[in-house]
């Protein structure tokens, strides 16, 4: 019996420790991920949105990815928690927004597509509850020299069900200037 109660002792204090690891490692990412965020060093990359009838590229999705300096590619699916838990997320969004922007329309310069390009950036539950979000959002989209409707805003089905009416505002604010969802 004893045997088994310090394995279970054991297993509890490896369990607390391994805790306190993932906590000490998520407040250094959550820093380094403030200061790539501040030196705009969040990359974006495009995955194409392709027309399957006429086999046309429409646009693309926009995908915000971090290559730390020391530890490389850092999964989303690891560090966009991180910026949702400490708040980072909204600045993250905006950097993505802009940089976003600024390739469509090097795209829609470079290419002069026939048909206009539509580029498709995810915002989080924190983007849409942000004060002026849809202020921000419109005016950084003319600062970058973009069309309205060349934009169209993905969201998460939580930010639907955490408050439908607030969201269905959010959105047709957006539908109004133009943005598609």
């Amino acid at each position: 019996m004893k045997k088994q109660e310090k394995s279970s002792a054991t297993e509890h204090m490896e369990r607390d420790y391994a805790e306190r690891v993932n906590l000490v490692e998520s407040v250094k990412l959550s820093n380094d991920l403030k200061h790539a965020i501040e030196r705009e060093e969040l990359q974006m990359y495009y995955q194409p949105m392709i027309d399957f009838k006429t086999g046309e590229v429409e646009g693309f999705e926009a995908l915000i990815r971090w290559i730390h300096p020391e530890r490389g590619f850092v999964s989303p699916g690891l560090f966009i928690p991180i910026m949702e838990s400490s708040g980072l997320i909204v600045e993250a969004t905006k950097l993505a927004l802009r940089q976003s922007c600024r390739s469509l329309k090097r795209f829609e310069d470079e290419l002069s597509p026939a048909v206009p390009m539509k580029m498709s950036v995810n915002f989080s539950n924190q983007d849409f509850y942000s004060k002026g979000f849809v202020k921000n959002l419109t005016k950084t989209i003319a600062k970058e020299g973009v069309k309205p409707e060349a934009v169209k805003i993905e969201i998460t089905e939580r930010i639907l069900m955490d408050d439908p009416e607030h969201t269905r505002k959010v959105l047709s604010e957006c539908r109004e200037k133009g943005l598609s969802v």
